[in-house]
């Protein structure tokens, strides 16, 4: 499971023991951590920010990998296929 918080970071955790194993950088949002998107099929987590940015985050890695900044229009959602994504949004 994926966390997206106030302080700018992104915590990923063990279910099992309810345990942070892993906390992305708080250097890729300058506001909120307002959406979270994990891809069902690969490595990437993607995260929307109160700043209007979009993230593409690389999960073995905890990493940005390079051009992965979008602008979003809407900071509280992203359009996806349900059959995509696993989704979890803040709330309001």
């Amino acid at each position: 499971i994926a966390s997206g918080s106030d302080d700018l970071s992104i915590r990923i955790w063990d279910v099992r023991d309810a345990k942070c194993v892993r906390i992305l950088s708080r250097d890729g949002h300058s506001a909120a951590v307002s959406c979270i998107t994990i891809c069902n099929f690969g490595d990437l987590l993607a995260s929307g920010g109160e700043d209007g940015a979009a993230l593409l985050w690389r999960l073995s890695s905890g990493t940005l990998p390079s051009n992965s900044f979008f602008k979003l229009a809407s900071s509280n959602s992203f359009p996806v296929r349900s059959s995509d994504v696993t989704i979890a949004r803040r709330r309001a």
